[in-house]
């Protein structure tokens, strides 16, 4: 890419920073990919005591990503408005590695939102389970679930307004 074809301004940043901080980018979505399959591994295995902190983890990496990212949309600001990355890489002559990159971060980020969404799916899952598990323990705790003058739920002795042991 030649420097004359780039323009002024905010979008005139060294070509050698902007590649640098889609690499950064890039590698900060590696480690987003790794923490996600380590969620659905987890998710998988039943191993919930994992999850907050892969949780944690992955909202440390999605913070990276939306700091480099607005460091990125930064940089294609031009006269105000922003334009799109294909279209900045191709009106200022972006050479093919700069592309590469971009193309690479792109597909990454496609297929860690769809792993994402994958992984909210199974939670959905094991979350009905649990909430069905836990409905039936309430259940059995109290079977003989009545409705008291009020037409409120009432359950057992507890509506009589005694406490159980009480003369």
């Amino acid at each position: 890419m030649t420097q004359d074809r780039f323009p002024p301004g905010a979008l005139r940043a060294s070509l050698a920073t902007f590649e640098a901080d889609l690499r950064v980018e890039s590698a900060e979505l590696d480690r987003l990919e790794e923490a996600i399959a380590r969620e659905r591994e987890a998710l998988s295995a039943g191993l919930s005591e994992d999850i907050a902190a892969i949780a944690a983890e992955k909202e440390r990496h999605a913070r990276a990503l939306a700091q480099l990212a607005e460091r990125r949309l930064a940089t294609l600001e031009h006269e105000g408005t922003r334009i799109r990355m294909d279209t900045w890489l191709e009106r200022f002559g972006a050479d093919e590695p700069l592309r590469a990159t971009w193309r690479d971060v792109r597909v990454k980020a496609e297929r860690i939102d769809a792993a994402n969404r994958a992984n909210g799916r199974l939670i959905g899952v094991h979350l009905s389970a649990v909430q069905g598990r836990l409905s039936a323990l309430a259940t059995a705790a109290d079977p003989a679930r009545t409705y008291g003058p009020a037409a409120q739920a009432a359950t057992g002795l507890a509506h009589s307004g005694r406490a159980l042991g009480a003369a």
